[in-house]
């Protein structure tokens, strides 16, 4: 059962994981370079937004990657069982 569903959700959910902690890290220097960076706020709040987005997608993996798992056990349990009864 256990055809690359998992692994591949568990990739995209480290990348995911990754990209938005970039995200918000960088939002953040920015913000909190101060007025020095005037210029760079449409910038931040740009970052803000795409770091919100893909946290959200993030979750939205984990919680994936989390069914996938439970129903990849299942079928397995259910091999053995049937398996056992033959």
């Amino acid at each position: 059962m256990n055809n690359g569903w998992r692994d591949g959700l568990l990739v995209v959910w480290i990348i995911s994981l990754l990209a938005a902690i970039g995200l918000w890290v960088s939002a953040i220097v920015i913000f909190g370079k101060g007025p020095d960076s005037v210029e760079l706020v449409p910038l931040a709040a740009s970052l803000a937004g795409a770091a919100a987005v893909v946290s959200f997608w993030w979750f939205v993996s984990l919680l994936l990657w989390l069914a996938v798992s439970a129903v990849v056990r299942e079928h397995e349990k259910d091999r053995q069982q049937a398996a056992r009864l033959r």
